[in-house]
């Protein structure tokens, strides 16, 4: 604005646009019986692209018409206002009449400019889902209800299901970990930029956590299905 010298020049800031309109309005006719229910009839498509302009001062061009076909159809024109067509000359002179040209440069900020007509709040991306805010009690502890599914001790090397007492010994390693790689992604997976929803099945035995095609043979699991993790298909 301020390097074009236009902050005191509405005249010379336009803004231009277009849409379209579709010229046959009537369906064409069909006969039935009055016990079949008739199919849907449509008119036929036959759009015609206006492109538009108007600048802040409130002045606008004549409109611009792109039709379909390479004839011309002097039809089109008859009884029309100068500059404009017959079948638009009304909604278009009321679209861009003075008083939506000025109320329109000046909501958006641009003239007179302001910076902050539009906040960042305006044009930020929608939200489908927020998040819930769960209240926690003070004083109170928060308690992971996942199962621990890691499979690896802290070295990295696999870990015995069972101890020698009879009880596992993954309850103290980290959950949400497959109990084959130890890892909650595949390393097939690191490198990959597309969304990629990892497969992952409960072991009916030992009750930990597998992924699915990477860390065991098995590709998907279907519901009453019997799944083994390699570590109790191996103890079998």
């Amino acid at each position: 604005m301020t390097k074009h010298n236009l902050t005191d020049r509405p005249d010379r800031i336009y803004n231009i646009d277009e849409t379209g309109i579709n010229t046959q309005h009537k369906p064409l006719k069909i006969v039935c019986s009055t016990d079949t229910k008739a199919q849907a009839v449509t008119s036929e498509k036959s759009l015609t692209t206006i492109i538009g302009a108007g600048n802040a001062a409130g002045n606008h061009i004549p409109p611009y018409y792109v039709f379909k076909g390479k004839r011309w159809n002097s039809d089109l024109l008859t009884g029309c206002l100068p500059g404009a067509e017959e079948l638009t000359a009304k909604p278009y002179l009321k679209a861009m009449s003075a008083e939506n040209l000025v109320s329109a440069f000046r909501k958006t900020g641009i003239f007179p400019f302001n910076n902050k007509a539009i906040t960042d709040v305006d044009i930020a991306p929608a939200s489908i889902y927020k998040p819930a805010e769960t209240e926690v009690p003070p004083n109170e502890d928060v308690t992971d209800t996942q199962p621990s599914t890691s499979g690896t001790n802290k070295k990295g090397a696999p870990l015995d299901l069972l101890s020698e007492d009879g009880e596992s010994s993954m309850d103290d390693e980290d959950d949400e970990k497959c109990c084959v790689c130890g890892k909650f992604q595949p390393d097939e997976l690191h490198r990959c930029t597309s969304v990629v929803f990892t497969k992952w099945a409960k072991c009916d035995f030992c009750e930990h956590w597998t992924h699915l095609i990477y860390c065991t043979d098995v590709r998907f699991i279907r519901r009453g299905d019997e799944f083994r993790c390699p570590h109790c298909e191996n103890q079998a």
